[in-house]
């Protein structure tokens, strides 16, 4: 079976789970501009399915670090209270930590959604925060590796 190569996205690593690939970005970028990169690549910024997956993002994105707050694809900028996935799916899970969402955000609102090591945040869509793309097929990572050409 043939498998595509991963899109290259600047500064962003790349990891598998259920049939799906995950690209861990590690440039700061605002809500709207991890979205549009996550679009560029045919994904969009990740959608939590279930509390497996989100305790696999949060053990994965520990492994980059583990003071780093990630944007996530959840948003309630359509209608305040009402969250939902950029990708269209269906929201079925939550994991807000506890008193969240509060859209206490500087009098500007906090419509998006953060992956954090204690639960989720929503947080101001203009800050930049480091990404997680979700793309719905698996790729082939880039080989790191050099090229051997001694054989």
């Amino acid at each position: 079976m043939f498998v595509p190569p991963c899109p290259d996205l600047d500064k962003c690593s790349v990891e598998s789970l259920y049939g799906h690939t995950y690209l861990f970005c590690e440039s700061k970028k605002t809500w709207y501009e991890s979205e549009a990169d996550c679009v560029s690549v045919g994904g969009n910024l990740v959608s939590v399915s279930d509390a497996g997956e989100d305790a696999w993002l949060l053990v994965t994105s520990d492994d980059y670090s583990k003071r780093k707050k990630w944007w996530i694809g959840y948003t309630d900028e359509q209608q305040e209270g009402d969250w939902e996935w950029s990708s269209g799916e269906l929201p079925n899970y939550e994991n807000w930590k506890s008193g969240e969402p509060n859209n206490a955000g500087s009098g500007c609102g906090e419509d998006c959604g953060i992956l954090y090591k204690t639960g989720w945040d929503d947080r101001q869509c203009d800050q930049d925060y480091y990404y997680i793309c979700e793309l719905d097929f698996l790729c082939e990572p880039p080989d790191d590796e050099p090229c051997d050409d001694d054989d």
